[in-house]
């Protein structure tokens, strides 16, 4: 009977740093990770594949990768992870990346990369891969060549790091560099690192920092709605799923009208007040609703709308006010006609007007009423 090894074979580096990083994503909330193709992903391959958490889905081609992820993370407003071999491979998800950005879409970019003593050399698949993508991202970082160091402190974070960035407010792509050494993979099954549902050691958690609205934010909105019985809440693409019942609540204690896109997901659910217009375009569109509803006070959350029937509209009989409520990170005012951006989270912005208001006082409103009949 033979002894056991006094030294037994450790985990080659790149794959034991690849399982950390792949169990701290998990960890975080990654489940889904799209996969093409190449050699030097392989320690990521391997740990995503032997992960219990995550499902892959692999794609030939990078930029159909990327767009399938892209598409994957906005259905489940979850991170989706898309990981390319190196060099042009990884230019390939540079549309994937202006998509999320624009579209506020949790996407973490994972590119494999050769270490640094091969770049610039006329190496094969080799360019220069540093901020790739430029100000598309949330996030970009280049992690350490896995050496047989202990990074995996270093992974844990990186990873907790990722994809909190990735989705939080405004959500967006994240862009982690990897550069790996040969080997890529032990010669041998046994010698893979073991991989855990959690990852193992310190688990950093990430929370989102406060988004209520200043007190005096929601005293200038009150005061807007109590002067203004004409107003209009009008909602554009808005991240938040949630987001449908505060703006319900609001539009209740203001007694407005509410012009919402399907994108702004409040036309969802039970929470719909009997303000949201269903034919908005159709009535806007109208000269001559348009110019006897000219209104006062447009209280916008989100993105602009695209209604094209909107803009017009606001052209044409531009109000006293226009507030943008958006989250921090966004002034998003295309036609500069805001004089107000009440920066934080929409929904507790929404929550603490509606609050606040002195709903009893305001009674009934024939602003409203003429909107609900002609939407009816």
């Amino acid at each position: 009977m033979s002894e056991p090894l006094a030294n037994p074979p450790q985990p080659a580096p790149a794959p034991a740093f690849a399982a950390t990083l792949v169990a701290a994503l998990a960890d975080a909330g990654v489940r889904d990770a799209c996969v093409s193709p190449g050699s030097r992903s392989t320690p990521l391959v391997l740990a995503l594949h032997r992960h219990p958490g995550i499902r892959i889905h692999l794609h030939l081609d990078e930029r159909s990768s990327g767009f399938f992820a892209l598409g994957l993370a906005r259905a489940s407003r979850l991170p989706v992870a898309v990981v390319c071999t190196s060099g042009t491979a990884a230019a390939n998800l540079l549309p994937a990346a202006v998509e999320a950005n624009l579209s506020r879409v949790p996407l973490l970019l994972l590119t494999a990369d050769r270490p640094p003593e091969l770049r610039d050399l006329g190496a094969p698949q080799t360019i220069d891969q540093t901020a790739l993508f430029g100000s598309h991202t949330r996030w970009y970082a280049e992690a350490p060549v896995p050496d047989g160091t202990d990074l995996a402190p270093y992974a844990r974070t990186l990873g907790a790091r990722a994809v909190a960035l990735a989705t939080g407010a405004p959500a967006g792509p994240v862009h982690l560099n990897l550069p790996f050494r040969e080997p890529l993979a032990p010669d041998r099954p046994a010698e893979l690192p073991p991989v855990e549902a959690r990852a193992a050691g310190r688990r950093p958690r990430v929370w989102p920092a406060p988004v209520a609205p200043s007190a005096e934010a929601v005293a200038h909105l009150c005061a807007l709605v109590e002067r203004h019985p004409r107003g209009v809440i009008a909602c554009g693409p808005i991240d938040d799923p949630t987001i449908a019942a505060s703006v319900a609540r609001l539009a209740r204690a203001a007694k407005w009208p509410v012009l919402a896109e399907p994108t702004s997901q409040t036309r969802r659910g039970g929470h719909v007040a009997p303000g949201f217009l269903s034919h908005g375009d159709l009535l806007l569109g109208c000269d001559e609703f348009a110019a006897a509803h000219a209104p006062e006070v447009v209280v916008r959350i989100g993105a602009l709308p695209t209604s094209k029937a909107f803009g017009r509209w606001l052209a044409r009989h531009a109000p006293e006010q226009c507030v943008v409520i958006d989250d921090a990170a966004a002034f998003r005012d295309p036609a500069h006609a805001a004089a107000d951006f009440v920066r934080g989270a929409p929904g507790a912005t929404c929550d603490a007007v509606a609050a606040a208001l002195r709903t009893p006082e305001r009674g009934a409103s024939a602003w409203l009423d003429a909107f609900v009949a002609a939407d009816a």
